[in-house]
């Protein structure tokens, strides 16, 4: 008439010798061994990672500044500068940097490790959208990981004629 069932938990189960079944000291270990090799790997490449994106992350911020620089020089029909102060700081105004009134945005920085290896510098933008320099203008970011005598530069190029900027492909 009515069917019963047993539901029995894990600890209840038994082997055809009668013994709880269980997971033996050396499995445990073998387990949690591969687990942390494997956590080992995954950590290492989120490394690499970031790094990676911190300079892509630089690259794109610098050439979006000198695009904004750029469009500001049409639309008001007047020369705006892109200035590399130091290192790691630049700024975009439409005087010739020391002048307080004239500074357009924020003070921009780049990440830690990322820096620019021509500083100081300056990148003027004319009404009609060009740059002042004669061809082109590069501007390189140099990057320094924690692996010593790893580095990596990436070139930013301003064209004179134009005032369009350009990097590499795959940086």
């Amino acid at each position: 008439m009515h069917s019963t069932l047993q539901i029995r938990s894990m600890s209840t189960c038994r082997n055809g010798a009668g013994q709880n079944q269980g997971f033996t000291l050396i499995e445990l270990i073998a387990v949690i061994a591969i687990m942390a090799l494997i956590l080992g790997v995954a950590v290492t490449s989120m490394v690499g990672i970031r790094n990676g994106s911190e300079m892509r992350s630089a690259v794109t911020t610098v050439r979006s500044s000198l695009s904004l620089a750029r469009q500001y020089s049409v639309l008001n029909r007047e020369k705006v500068y892109f200035s590399i102060l130091s290192e790691q700081v630049y700024v975009i105004s439409n005087c010739v940097v020391g002048v307080t009134n004239g500074i357009l945005g924020a003070t921009n920085s780049l990440p830690p490790g990322i820096k620019f290896t021509t500083s100081p510098f300056l990148v003027t933008f004319n009404p009609n959208g060009g740059a002042d320099s004669a061809i082109t203008c590069p501007i390189t970011l140099h990057e320094v990981t924690e692996k010593a005598g790893n580095t990596k530069d990436v070139t930013i190029t301003v064209y004179g004629l134009t005032g369009l900027t350009k990097t590499p492909e795959m940086f």
